[in-house]
């Protein structure tokens, strides 16, 4: 056939659009464009975080973004599929997403249709990459995949139509295999495939990996982890894995398994640096159309650290704010940001409120075995939040909490994961002044909510102390 006479020839792929770097304008394809009705906020910097990317694939490294929720790590690992897209001619990019709904419901997939919508998405964007159709870079359908190969012009199927149509047969034909996770195996090596055919390199995203230990479910609807199924790549290097997940930050060794974990480069995920927030600013005031005071670049940065979520949930329009002030946020003076930060991060309805609400005691109060572990960081929590402005020996933290030093230990340890404290290890101090946010919220969170035991708050100087 023409596909297996052209096999050792890289295609030519039809670039629409010439991009020549990171800092060009970018076409939307995994990312939401913007429209006159629903104005995306253009995505700004991570230039150096690109960088290294670029780096850590050269050398075949594969790479782990960690750092906490609504940082834009999904945001940065759509764009640099779309940069690829758009750009490359030697490597062909894969994106996927394992975020599979709350594990309490019975609702979570089962692995063999994690693996099968796997393999429909990885060949979706194949094809669409080598025809640079940005639609179907973002079918999950079976029926529009095969009718999208029945449809391309006599040249591109020649050349697309077996190579593609061959993997899905196959992998449809080799039945189930077992154990589980090596279906999902057989998804990501069709990505391999295209190495064979085409002679382009796979960089294969895979966001909220951390559910890959926990979410998924056997043929008989009991709970089955994936964490090997990445041990087969630990040293291959024609394939570049990134991986993306808060909850790599704290949970990563309960999501790869230690023959691949020493492996895999752990890249911090922080938030955006002064110059890049300032510019999220400014292009988020132009897409809203709102008034505002010279000053609010500084002010707002000051308020939020470059948080890029934090920074729209102050800007963005609230229903919950306009109920309780009759009137819609007001920027044109310092003390109308003041009143709308303050809203954001201490009233229910709150963006971020809600966000740390669900950080500290939502997220621990789903799973009983550590909400223990919950109402004792939230202590810690609020005994720093007191002394924010100094550094604190963990000897004070010790006698304040009246808990045995390794629980103290672990709970510090995870509050520093979480980038929630600075903790100088050969001094022991530790130091609560990293998110500002954090500060003004943890004052504002329901004591209820992580003592429910005591509705009536009657034992709240008890066990949070006076100081």
């Amino acid at each position: 056939s023409k596909a297996m006479q052209l096999r050792t020839q890289r295609p030519t792929i039809p670039h629409p659009q010439k991009i020549t770097s990171w800092d060009d304008d970018i076409p939307y394809i995994l990312s939401r464009k913007s429209t006159q009705e629903v104005p995306s906020f253009t995505f700004v910097g991570r230039k150096f975080l690109f960088e290294a990317m670029q780096a850590q694939r050269a050398r075949a490294r594969h790479t782990a973004l960690i750092g906490m929720r609504k940082m834009g790590k999904t945001t940065f690992v759509k764009r640099y599929y779309d940069y690829l897209f758009s750009r490359s001619n030697e490597v062909i990019p894969f994106f996927f997403s394992l975020n599979n709904l709350d594990e309490k419901d019975n609702t979570r997939k089962t692995v063999l249709k994690l693996a099968e919508e796997m393999m429909i998405t990885f060949l979706s964007q194949a094809l669409a990459f080598l025809i640079q159709d940005k639609l179907l870079a973002n079918n999950k359908d079976l029926e529009i995949l095969l009718n999208s190969l029945e449809t391309l012009p006599l040249e591109q199927k020649q050349r697309y139509y077996e190579p593609i149509h061959n993997a899905i047969r196959s992998w449809y034909e080799d039945g189930i295999s077992l154990p589980l996770y090596t279906m999902v195996q057989r998804s990501i090596d069709v990505t391999l495939q295209m190495r064979f055919y085409f002679d382009l390199s796979p960089v294969v995203i895979l966001d909220e990996y951390q559910e890959i230990g926990r979410s998924f479910l056997d043929q008989d609807g009991k709970p089955y982890n994936c964490i090997p199924m990445l041990c087969k790549y630990h040293c291959e290097e024609d394939i570049f894995l990134l991986l993306s997940g808060s909850g790599l930050t704290t949970r990563m060794e309960k999501a790869l398994p230690p023959a691949i974990e020493y492996r895999v480069d752990k890249v911090r995920f922080r938030a955006l640096v002064k110059a890049e927030s300032k510019e999220l600013v400014r292009r988020t005031i132009k897409a809203l159309n709102i008034k505002v005071f010279p000053e609010i670049e500084e002010e707002l940065y000051k308020r939020v650290d470059g948080n890029p979520y934090f920074i729209q949930a102050v800007l963005y329009p609230n229903p919950a704010y306009s109920d309780k002030y009759q009137k819609a946020k007001d920027f044109s003076s310092l003390k109308g940001l003041e009143e709308a930060y303050l809203f954001e991060c201490t009233e229910l309805g709150g963006a971020i409120y809600e966000f740390w609400h669900w950080y500290l005691i939502r997220n621990w109060r789903s799973y009983p075995k550590i909400v223990g572990l919950g109402q004792n960081v939230y202590k810690i929590l609020d005994f720093l939040v007191k002394h924010k402005d100094t550094w604190v020996s963990v000897k004070e933290l010790i006698a304040y909490m009246k808990r045995p030093i390794p629980l103290i230990a672990r709970m510090v340890f995870h509050l520093e994961r979480m980038d929630l404290l600075e903790w100088n290890h050969d001094s022991n101090m530790v130091f609560v002044n990293k998110e500002p946010t954090i500060v003004v919220t943890v004052r504002a969170l329901k004591y209820t909510l992580f003592y429910p035991e005591d509705p009536a708050e009657l034992k709240r100087t008890e066990t949070l102390g006076t100081y």
